[in-house]
């Protein structure tokens, strides 16, 4: 996997973007408990596709999963991926981007 990622969910027209890789390795424990999004998957900077297959808790985050600054306990993670054999062409990848943003200004227009 090489950095920067970006992160597509299915259902979800967030677009996420991943600079370091840190940020893989701890969540809160209240979107662990939600568990693995169905085809919730990463873009990595040469367009190979990376589905998670698993997320497990390996621990607790600093001072016991406490942190002032950040919403509910912090937990650490390792995360399970598919080998990536899809790769992403940058026209879909436009695509996609492009369709994600026009949902979110869509909905600002429509009041959602």
């Amino acid at each position: 996997m090489k950095f920067p990622l970006t992160g597509l969910v299915e259902n979800d027209d967030m677009i996420y973007v991943i600079e370091d890789p840190k940020v893989l390795i701890s969540t809160s424990e209240e979107i662990f408990n939600q568990g693995v999004l169905p085809n919730e998957k990463y873009i990595d900077s040469e367009g190979y596709i990376y589905k998670v297959k698993s997320i497990q808790k390996t621990g607790n985050a600093a001072l016991r999963g406490w942190n002032p600054l950040l919403k509910g306990k912090q937990i650490k993670i390792k995360t399970e991926y598919f080998p990536a054999t899809e790769r992403m062409e940058l026209d879909q990848f436009k695509t996609a981007i492009i369709i994600r943003i026009n949902k979110k200004n869509l909905e600002k227009c429509l009041g959602y």
